[in-house]
């Protein structure tokens, strides 16, 4: 041992120490100031986390560099790492409010005991699932990662576009009216709105859920007005959404006679339109690409329903099913021409079913109980024939298994209803209108569906405040007023979670009930449009279960209601 050196205490490691250094002394060949066995354990603590850190971050490196060189296996982790670094860093991860980590949230997955082979994909999220009941609203929520190879869809419904209002609408106000149809700024607005919500994702679509032109009384009802109404509102999608498809559907409202089926020849005015909203000018900075069917003129001319295979290199083919709901509707007084009609276009949607490896089913009139009747009225009013209702539920319990939902029109508002069905839980939406008609904010809803399943991932409802815009005349701001998987508390919106969320309505304890909030915020949004307060609770887990009238009677009759109370039509 060299001078100056002296052993650490009950060890031979020696370490250099200076003696006789003004005030410090050497006390038993120490220092005065000795290191301790803790502190030496301190240090090789230290010296270990250190190791284990740089074999973390090499590891990193390893997985980062597959992923940026194109291993297909890995991209998707890497893209999710970098979110959750992103969102922790930002404060707005689980532990930032105090909550516990869900851990990596990963791809969408439906495959359940309650819907047993419905989805095939493994499920990364139990752990996610399992914390359910901490993350209710109020709560972190854990939500899945906004991926961009996601497909993000724009919904938008009943426009009901004025190209010249009727006299009691005419106005000066930048928007419009409540209680009137859109004119075409509103339109203008919200499709611009919608517009830079998803094009700034690779891959996005558009749905249009019918009633493109304004509401005319029955007795005054002229083709022309329907027409002229449609032939604006096409020009005015391929203005603002240049570049996006866009698959309508026809409504009520957009037929030369109103709930009346019209005559064959009538189809054939949309052919033109519903080929270029389809299928636009390819832009640069959407990834999807949309292929028509060989039946797809052949099926429009014959009753205005078609199919389209929507596909990008990012997700799995979706086929968008747009059904014409007038051949299923209860009103036209023509029997014998829509037993026909709707025959055929049953069997053209059992052949596209069939044919289909995921599916998005799309129609203007619901296949519910009509909800703004119910609401406003008591009237248990179905939308569909009860015959028609039947075969095509037969036909949809078929392939249950590749359809990710169903949405719908016509009642200018939100609702969700999950329906157990034979393979599983059905979900079926409806979609809020743009139209400030019914004295509703105009609204339009952004739905992101799994890349890999094509499940429902979120649906976020967008809304403004028509008369703050009208007033300020600085533009119409658009907000979400809804976003379903922070209201239930749910890693997405998938057939199990809605379902058990609606399942707790049955219950007497209101406190944290998701649907409950969902209905408040409906009824802040939409006034009439909502069930009494003394009563939604039940009413809506029976409207939210049931989409037959009759099943619909007798859910509120066990829960004490007298079904005479309620007009059945």
């Amino acid at each position: 041992m060299s001078y100056g050196e002296q052993p650490l205490h009950g060890s031979s490691v020696a370490v250099p120490v200076r003696a006789n250094t003004g005030n410090r002394m050497l006390v038993k060949g120490r220092s005065e100031y000795p290191i301790s066995r803790l502190a030496m354990a301190s240090l090789l603590l230290t010296l270990i986390l250190l190791t284990v850190s740089i074999a973390v971050i090499l590891s990193f490196y390893v997985d980062f560099n597959m992923c940026m060189t194109g291993d297909n296996n890995c991209k998707d982790l890497c893209s999710r790492a970098q979110e959750a670094g992103k969102e922790l860093s930002e404060g707005s991860g689980p532990e930032a409010a105090g909550g516990t980590s869900g851990g990596q949230v990963g791809p969408n997955s439906y495959h359940s005991s309650r819907n047993e082979g419905r989805f095939q994909e493994a499920s990364p999220r139990e752990e996610v699932r399992a914390k359910l009941p901490e993350m209710r609203k109020g709560h972190t929520i854990v939500r899945p990662l906004a991926e961009k190879n996601s497909l993000h869809v724009g919904i938008i419904s009943d426009i009901h576009l004025a190209v010249e209002p009727d006299v009691e609408c005419r106005t000066t106000a930048a928007y419009g009216l409540y209680g009137c149809d859109s004119i075409e700024a509103l339109v203008n607005a919200t499709l611009d709105d919608m517009k830079e919500k998803i094009s700034p994702q690779p891959n996005h679509i558009v749905l249009m859920i019918g009633d493109a032109a304004k509401h005319q009384s029955a007795d005054t009802w002229s083709p022309r007005v329907a027409l002229e109404n449609n032939e604006r509102f096409y020009q005015l999608l391929s203005e603002r959404l240049e570049g996006t498809p866009v698959f309508p559907v026809l409504g009520n409202n957009d037929l030369p006679e109103h709930n009346e089926l019209p005559p064959i020849s009538w189809y054939a005015n949309f052919l033109d339109y519903f080929k270029n909203a389809i299928q636009p000018p390819a832009s640069p900075s959407n990834s999807v690409q949309v292929t028509m069917p060989e039946d797809f003129t052949e099926s429009i001319l014959a009753g205005g329903y078609y199919s389209a295979l929507v596909q990008s290199p990012d997700h799995v083919p979706l086929t968008i099913v747009a059904l014409n709901t007038v051949l299923f509707h209860c009103k036209p007084h023509d029997i014998e021409a829509q037993k026909i009609q709707a025959s055929d276009q049953l069997a053209w949607l059992y052949r596209t079913l069939a044919t289909s490896e995921r599916a998005l089913v799309i129609g203007h009139h619901p296949l519910t109980v009509n909800f703004a009747r119910l609401t406003e009225q008591n009237r248990v009013l179905p939308d569909w024939r009860r015959e028609y209702y039947e075969r095509f539920r037969d036909v949809m319990e078929k392939y249950q298994r590749k359809v990710v939902g169903m949405f719908f029109g016509h009642e200018h508002i939100d609702t969700i209803v999950a329906e157990d069905w034979t393979l599983g839980t059905m979900l079926i939406f409806g979609v809020p209108s743009i139209s400030p008609s019914f004295a509703g904010e105009p609204s339009y809803q952004v739905v992101t569906l799994d890349s890999l399943s094509m499940g429902i991932r979120d649906i976020e409802t967008y809304n403004t405040w028509l008369d703050l815009g009208t007033e300020k005349e600085k533009g119409l701001n658009f907000t979400g007023y809804s976003s379903m998987v922070e209201i239930f508390g749910t890693a997405d919106v998938g057939f199990d979670e809605i379902g058990r969320a609606i399942d707790t309505l049955k219950s007497t304890d209101i406190d944290n009930d998701a649907l409950v909030l969902y209905q408040k915020l409906k009824n802040k949004m939409f006034g009439g449009r909502s069930f009494p307060k003394t009563m939604y609770r039940q009413l809506f887990y029976c409207f939210s279960t049931f989409s037959m009238a009759r099943k619909f009677l007798e859910c509120v009759e066990n829960f004490g209601y007298k079904k005479d109370n309620f007009y059945l039509n």
